[in-house]
């Protein structure tokens, strides 16, 4: 990175995300098909909606406690799917979270 004159903080930021390797996004559509496909139970998949991979943590709401429960309960499961289904995502865990959304299916 050139350092001539001021600089945005931003600048150094995705410069930063990209030299690091973190800036690649894994595209949505793909994402939410492996997520799917690595949960397995069609009955889960409209509690769930998956979210951002952060140092290879995947955040994921469900929409109910029970819900919950039943997927930590398979987590190590499901990250060794994901793990094959979307090997770019690099996830290597999971973190279930409550949240409020209504299934858009």
């Amino acid at each position: 990175m050139r350092t001539e004159g001021p600089r945005r903080l931003g600048d150094y930021i995705r410069f930063f995300l990209r030299s690091s390797g973190l800036e690649k996004a894994v595209t949505k559509p793909d994402f939410h098909r492996s997520w799917e496909q690595a949960l397995g139970d069609v009955r889960l998949i409209p509690h769930t909606r998956p979210g951002t991979v952060r140092s290879g943590i995947l955040k994921v709401e469900v929409d109910a406690p029970v819900v919950m429960q039943e997927l930590n309960f398979r987590r190590r499961e499901i990250v060794k799917r994901l793990a094959e289904l979307a090997p770019d995502a690099r996830v290597k865990d999971i973190r279930f979270v409550i949240g409020n959304f209504r299934s858009p299916r």
